[in-house]
């Protein structure tokens, strides 16, 4: 058995469903009775309690926050965290920090420096890497208050041989300060890359006390139960893989909430309305996955790329409130030129209701708009039946007959990544892969991209 739970909207709405795994037949339990909670360690305990006869049956519990979305909308709970990027001498033109909005960039301040190293997008060396700037920078962060530090140098993509090299050093001379390697978080666009490494650090203390939570109260409620987290696309990882790459369940809750509207409509491609008390989130599906940005191109705050492919998605403030008050009609009229426009941007589909369950009411009949069962618990559907994946994204340099053994590569790189991920190594396989030329770069540069995915303890 495999619950799933729902934490989000700032704990304003927390719920639970159980997962038959031999069925997939979803349960939805105290979905409507659970109230908001005044702590997310309040919130785990309603939801983790709220489902009775599954203590000593649930193998697996996976949990759909909004714990690093909320830090990251509001800089709360965010460790002090460094910049290192290496790269060419004097050929920087943005430095590390730039765009960044006031309540993310004092979580770094000026805790960053560009020191020589890095490779050109053929791999050749920028420069020979300086191996005593980082170190010396190491000790400054360190004694200047930083908890983890992020290495991003230029061309790492293809060859991360600088950022590891730069982490052994750091690992001597400062070892309590938590590396993140850039590598490990997106393929082409040094900003959109660095920038995602330098939150992953500073939100890795967050990511740790959130497990320890999680783990003590699953030890109480349900004993052997694994903890799960749903990451930006849908799927899940485990404890391990949350506290070390916490950035990647950005967005989880409303990832989990546009996967279970369209699992409990029997839709795999909706356009899926969210209602909250006080704001409303509309997002696409596609083939049962929530529709994303291209990678490098997504944004946590204007001009701030990050390297993650985050669902599109636009928030329509005031929620369901707004449509039974005076400014109702206004309400329906913002509300349809938004679903408009995201539908011309794709392929057309129907229009799902969840959250409020009185929401579909108000609704203008021109969106024949559908509510599907136990939509204010879609999140924690969506939870429930998410399961593991991974991606290997990378630039390889090689000549077209070579190309076959590094996707051979790659591939068995991304079946090991998903089963680190908490899959069943038995269940582990390829779902989908890329490979093409980079458009502007010679002929044997490549970008590859493969995902794999499995089952939680092996069940479907």
């Amino acid at each position: 058995m495999r619950i799933g739970v729902s934490i989000g909207r700032g704990r304003a709405r927390v719920s639970a469903a159980v997962l038959d795994p031999d069925t997939n037949d979803v349960r939805a339990a105290a979905a409507n009775t659970l109230a908001p909670a005044d702590s997310d360690t309040e919130a785990l305990r309603r939801s983790t309690t709220a489902l009775p006869g599954t203590r000593t049956e649930a193998s697996s519990v996976t949990i759909a926050g909004d714990w690093v979305t909320r830090s990251l909308a509001t800089g709360v709970d965010l460790a002090p965290a460094a910049a290192l990027r290496l790269a060419q001498p004097g050929g920087t033109a943005l430095p590390p920090l730039l765009g960044w909005p006031e309540h993310l960039r004092t979580t770094a301040r000026e805790r960053w420096a560009v020191v020589s190293g890095g490779h050109d997008p053929l791999g050749r060396p920028l420069a020979e890497l300086d191996t005593r700037a980082v170190a010396e920078f190491a000790r400054r962060v360190r004694d200047d208050g930083a908890q983890g530090i992020a290495v991003t140098a230029a061309g790492s993509p293809a060859v991360p041989g600088h950022e590891i090299a730069a982490a052994e050093i750091i690992e001597q001379v400062a070892p309590d300060l938590r590396v993140v390697l850039a590598h490990e978080l997106g393929a082409l666009g040094l900003r959109a890359r660095e920038n995602t490494a330098v939150l992953n650090a500073a939100l890795c203390p967050l990511a740790a006390t959130v497990l320890h939570t999680c783990q003590s109260h699953l030890t109480h409620h349900h004993p052997g139960a694994a903890p799960f987290f749903v990451r930006y696309d849908g799927s899940v990882v485990n404890g391990e893989s949350f506290r070390r790459l916490p950035v990647t369940t950005a967005d989880a809750h409303l990832a989990a909430e546009l996967c279970g509207a369209s699992a409990l409509a029997g839709q795999q491609n909706a356009l899926v309305v969210a209602f909250g008390a006080e704001t409303t989130d509309i997002g696409l599906v596609d083939r049962g996955r929530p529709h994303h940005a291209p990678q490098g191109t997504a944004t946590i705050a204007p001009g701030m790329p990050v390297s993650l492919p985050l669902p599109i998605h636009e928030t329509v403030s005031g929620g369901t409130r707004a449509f039974t008050g005076d400014g109702a009609a206004q309400a329906a009229t913002d509300l349809v030129r938004v679903v408009t426009r995201l539908q011309e941007s794709a392929v057309p589909r129907p229009v799902l209701v969840v959250g409020d369950p009185g929401a579909a009411a108000h609704l203008p009949q021109a969106l024949a708009a559908h509510a599907p069962p136990n939509g204010t618990a879609a999140a924690a559907v969506g939870a429930a039946l998410a399961q593991p994946a991974a991606e290997i994204s990378r630039v390889v340099l090689a000549e077209r007959s070579d190309l076959s053994l590094i996707q051979e590569e790659a591939r068995a790189e991304a079946l090991a990544a998903v089963a680190r991920a908490g899959a069943d190594p038995a269940s582990a396989h390829i779902v989908a892969e890329r490979v093409g030329p980079v458009g502007y770069l010679p002929s044997n540069v490549h970008r590859l991209w493969v995902r794999a995915a499995g089952h939680v303890g092996g069940h479907p």
